[in-house]
């Protein structure tokens, strides 16, 4: 089960790391993380705090819905200018939060937090894109690397900063040999815990026996269905096994459920497949 559970992440990771490569140097994605920390500042502020300081966290809060909400803009300059506007609400609010003189340690944590979140974004775009004004997209890491090692302007302006591409060209590197890593980590054998008679996987294997355990995995609603989804999808174990996990039901003031390991909403919800199993998504809802 957790071999099973480790290589369905590593693959995971794996892909999302493929994605990363195409996705815009600023995402919606930064402004939902600096909304979410804004959203625990307010969560953690006194009962006392000033009714204008809550304002200002509100404030600061609705202008980044917003900037989610609307889309980003469609250049990296305007996106700059965005983030500059940000910037100022945020250092006008960590400002007034000092002032305030009754800021605690879990205030002051989660404006520490916000401050560095936003640092890290800032400085990682001025090291991709130094110059902003010399692109007239929000560029991916592919787009920076191919036009740097062209010469030629694709999707961007001509004279972007040569330094930019040259970071591109290396956390390109870097991530491919991160996938790298991970597609050799997740290749497991599994094909030796299948038991053909019973159409199932052991739950282990004895090495001073040198034989199977003779307990299987059994149950769709489980942790276990990961191993099986991912053993069928790489051809260690036939469709039938999938078939075979169980699928017993039980009733309970009129209402009929699929039974779990221990009846806990982790294993149902474990995994959602998509499509997710159909009789696992019904007791998923």
């Amino acid at each position: 089960m957790d071999s099973g559970n480790l290589a369905g992440s590593l693959l995971t990771l794996q892909a999302g790391l493929a994605e990363l490569k195409d996705q815009p140097l600023l995402s919606a994605n930064a402004f939902q993380g600096l909304q979410d920390t804004v959203q625990v500042l307010a969560e953690v502020l006194p009962a006392s705090t000033a009714p204008e300081l809550v304002k200002q966290i509100r404030s600061l809060h609705d202008s980044l819905h917003a900037a989610i909400l609307n889309g980003l803009p469609q250049t990296l300059a305007a996106a700059v200018s965005v983030l500059d506007e940000v910037q100022h609400a945020g250092r006008e609010l960590a400002a007034e939060l000092s002032a305030e003189g009754a800021i605690d340690d879990e205030v002051s944590y989660w404006t520490q937090a916000f401050k560095r979140q936003f640092n890290a974004f800032r400085d990682d775009l001025g090291l991709l894109a130094p110059e902003s004004r010399h692109f007239n997209t929000i560029p991916t890491l592919a787009e920076l690397a191919r036009t740097g090692a062209a010469g030629t302007e694709t999707r961007l302006s001509a004279g972007a900063p040569v330094s930019g591409y040259q970071e591109a060209v290396k956390r390109l590197g870097l991530i491919e040999e991160l996938m790298g890593h991970c597609g050799e980590l997740a290749e497991m054998v599994f094909g030796f815990l299948y038991d053909s008679s019973r159409d199932l996987l052991s739950v282990g294997f004895d090495v001073d026996e040198r034989r199977r355990d003779p307990f299987n995995y059994d149950l769709l609603a489980s942790e276990a269905r990961r191993a099986s989804f991912l053993l069928i999808a790489q051809g260690q174990a036939p469709q039938k096994h999938w078939f075979a996990l169980g699928r017993l039901l039980t009733s309970h003031v009129g209402d009929v459920s699929l039974i779990s390991w221990s009846g806990t909403m982790f294993e149902f919800r474990h995994l959602r497949h998509r499509p997710a199993p159909r009789r696992v998504q019904h007791h998923c809802t």
